[in-house]
């Protein structure tokens, strides 16, 4: 059996099948406006991977989104512009 969640405010779709979670990104395309339009291409891809890869673990959203703003914080920060730069 499978279960199609749709979240409105994060703009994507899980499906939990059997007890584990499918990918719910699985290109850079896939992302919410709020992400893509925001990260450049690299931090896009590390948010993706770490989003994927705590959905996975931990199968709760919200820690799957804290655990990819984290992942992208290590490596990025936003300049006085706003804009995500590499440290």
């Amino acid at each position: 059996m499978t279960y199609v969640f749709n979240s409105p405010e994060t703009g994507y779709l899980s499906l939990l099948k059997k007890g584990s979670v499918e990918m719910p990104y699985k290109s850079t395309n896939d992302l919410p406006d709020s992400v893509k339009d925001h990260l450049p291409s690299h931090a896009q891809e590390i948010f993706k991977e770490a989003f994927n890869s705590a959905l996975e673990e931990y199968k709760e959203e919200e820690t799957a989104f804290k655990v990819a703003w984290s992942a992208v914080k290590h490596k990025y920060e936003k300049d006085s512009n706003g804009d995500w730069v590499k440290k």
